[in-house]
């Protein structure tokens, strides 16, 4: 498989890269796994996405009043 570049900052991309380690699994399959998601023409999505999205809507979450300065962005 080929490589492509993303312009995502790198600060974002560790982030996002500690997030997949923590979930056990990389950021490249969880990419392409939303990308499938989004394009798959029967717009079925699998028992594990769905699984995932619900591992996340379970989560912990709390108030942000200001994204950008709550994460030092």
């Amino acid at each position: 498989m080929g490589s492509i570049s993303l312009n995502i900052s790198n600060k974002l991309y560790h982030k996002f890269e500690l997030f997949c380690e923590k979930i056990g699994t990389t950021p490249d399959e969880e990419i392409e796994t939303f990308i499938l998601s989004i394009l798959d023409d029967d717009k079925e999505i699998t028992v594990e996405y769905k699984e995932k999205l619900d591992t996340i809507r379970k989560g912990k979450f709390f108030k942000v009043n200001n994204f950008a300065e709550h994460f030092g962005l």
